[in-house]
């Protein structure tokens, strides 16, 4: 069985978050939530302050659904992207922690 970490993208200056996306591993999900937040040419990038990577819950793909979970914040934008890089290390959540 697979259990797919569900995250999503908090905007806090709109109020809203962004369209779930599923990782197998937090790693995964920092990587790409750095390198968004990186790109000075995407929004994330121009306003990473305004972001926060949230875990929302799970995708199972053996028996096909969402599973709940209280959201935890994974990351903020203005944690990891300073002007030249990682302002300062960055501690990655385990998967036990998000579960809780």
């Amino acid at each position: 069985m697979a259990r797919l970490i569900a995250l999503a993208v908090f905007d806090k200056a709109s109020g809203g978050y962004g369209h779930p996306f599923f990782v197998a591993a937090l790693g995964q999900a920092m990587r790409m939530f750095f390198d968004w937040c990186e790109d000075k040419t995407s929004v994330l990038g121009k306003h990473s302050s305004d972001f926060e990577l949230y875990s929302v819950g799970f995708f199972d793909d053996q028996e096909p659904g969402l599973i709940s979970a209280p959201s935890v914040l994974v990351a903020r934008g203005s944690d990891l992207v300073g002007p030249t890089g990682p302002e300062k290390p960055v501690r990655l959540r385990s998967i036990e922690e998000v579960k809780r």
